[in-house]
């Protein structure tokens, strides 16, 4: 519906009986509703239809685009990410998709690769984009952005920022899919990345660090099973205990005993 549209050219002015200007608010106002259009079509302003605001979008070929740059972040090719997400604006741009479309392609485009606050941060100025210059810039500097410092850690970035998450939530109620969601990836992509690289699963890592504050508290405070069990995520005592059983091979009472706490 929004092909084949000119451009606002601006009108002269005419002037009432009072010697006022007419016509320029209606401009105006046209102006400022397309300016988001400016994105599809090229920085160009176009006349303003109402109906272009209610047309449906969708991004087409999903499921290939986000394999193919998790396929690239994996790699830790990122300058190759940034060139993929800019052709795929390109030949949307060309086709003169939705401009909401076009953002949504961009702000998905993203993975959370150097810091949370930048990552957000870049997001949120994506989705107030106005113009292919602002988002190809935005890309541009996320994508030029310096790594962290390298930990020496054997796991690729997503892992580390995966299991970064854990050691920030372990407390609460967190799962595969929660933490997927924090790194902008499928749940699938994830298990399967985390398996490769740490030879156990999400929840075994997660139950393990768990275990391993909850040691730390029954040897080191006074504070009771139940709180315990609360402080490391788990809101089931019996759940807790059976589970702390399962791993360390004793009950919290008796690994409690056996370490002589205080």
């Amino acid at each position: 519906a929004c092909s084949g549209l000119s451009p606002v050219r601006a009108r002269p002015w005419r002037a009432n009986k009072n010697n006022q200007p007419i016509h320029w608010l209606s401009d105006f106002n046209k102006l400022t509703k397309s300016i988001i259009w400016s994105i599809s079509y090229c920085s160009s302003f176009f006349a303003y239809n109402s109906e272009m605001g209610e047309t449906e979008y969708h991004l087409p070929d999903l499921n290939f685009y986000r394999k193919e740059l998790q396929r690239l972040y994996y790699a830790g090719n990122y300058k190759a990410c940034r060139m993929f997400i800019q052709e795929r604006i390109s030949q949307m741009q060309a086709q003169q998709k939705h401009p909401k479309e076009i953002i949504y392609a961009a702000t998905s485009g993203i993975q959370n690769i150097f810091s949370e606050e930048l990552y957000i941060s870049t997001r949120n100025q994506l989705t107030e984009a106005k113009t292919p210059y602002e988002i190809n810039t935005l890309l541009d500097a996320y994508f030029s952005s310096q790594p962290p410092e390298q930990t020496g850690s054997q796991y690729s970035r997503l892992i580390q920022s995966a299991i970064q998450y854990i050691q920030q939530h372990y407390q609460e109620q967190i799962s595969l899919t929660t933490a997927a969601e924090s790194l902008s990836i499928t749940s699938q992509y994830l298990s399967k990345l985390f398996m490769q690289e740490t030879s156990r699963t999400f929840i075994d890592y997660l139950t393990n660090v768990r275990i391993d504050k909850a040691k730390v508290y029954l040897t080191e405070t006074n504070l009771q099973i139940n709180v315990i069990g609360a402080r490391t995520g788990y809101t089931d005592p019996k759940y807790f205990c059976t589970v702390f059983k399962k791993i360390v091979g004793l009950t919290p009472n008796q690994y409690r005993k056996a370490n002589n706490n205080k």
